[in-house]
């Protein structure tokens, strides 16, 4: 596995806070073989999470992480389900998110709540990705090439979605694999200087001004 010089995680991603100190995360060798769940202590250093420590959790083929929900750790392995409501999916699932209102997916690149296709396609979004929820938004990235940087990991974008009026906005015009935490938006962003992803935690920001957006389901 690819480490820092420190001896620590310098290639993972859906950084999933539990606390202010503790987090999971999934590592590997590179960002399309995450083969480790990790629980790792972490600390901010300005916005970029630092983790300090980590403890194996689980060892798997391919893993994405989605999150903890009545205790039990919600993830998929090479598009397999792990944790609940297996039942309500069929097909690939990758990046499951357990609520008490359903389980949220990807599949086939567009999102979808248990069985029901959510948000698809829309607007140039080639991909729709990894959902989270807080309260009644749902964080999502999606992708869609920004002419200045074609076929760079900085054509990820960071929007979310009403889960009552369906509506959608921008929020982040260049990151990844969002999550909520007290008031924070932890996701991912590509750093030139360091060559892959470093994820970061900020204030939740604002709409960014643009004409409205409804997914399409």
């Amino acid at each position: 596995m690819k480490r820092s010089t420190s001896g620590l995680l310098n290639v993972f991603e859906d950084v999933c806070p539990l606390s202010d100190d503790t987090a999971l995360v999934v590592t590997g060798v590179d960002y399309m073989h995450h083969t480790e769940l990790r629980e790792v202590r972490y600390h901010l250093e300005g916005e970029v999470v630092v983790i300090e420590s980590s403890r194996l959790v689980r060892a798997g083929t391919h893993l994405r992480l989605g999150n903890v929900h009545h205790g039990h750790i919600v993830l998929s392995d090479d598009g397999r389900l792990s944790g609940t409501r297996a039942r309500a999916v069929e097909g690939h699932v990758e990046q499951p998110y357990a609520t008490d209102e359903g389980l949220f997916y990807t599949h086939e690149s567009e999102i979808w709540r248990d069985r029901v296709k959510l948000i698809g396609r829309f607007d140039g979004y080639d991909e729709v990705c990894h959902p989270t929820v807080d309260g009644r938004w749902l964080y999502f990235e999606a992708k869609r090439v920004d002419p200045q940087f074609p076929g760079s990991a900085k054509d990820w974008q960071v929007l979310r979605y009403h889960l009552d009026s369906a509506e959608i906005e921008l929020i982040l015009v260049h990151g990844a694999n969002p999550y909520v935490h007290d008031g924070r938006l932890f996701h991912s962003r590509w750093s030139d200087r360091k060559g892959g992803f470093e994820t970061v935690a900020i204030p939740i920001p604002a709409a960014l001004p643009q004409r409205g957006l409804r997914g399409a389901a």
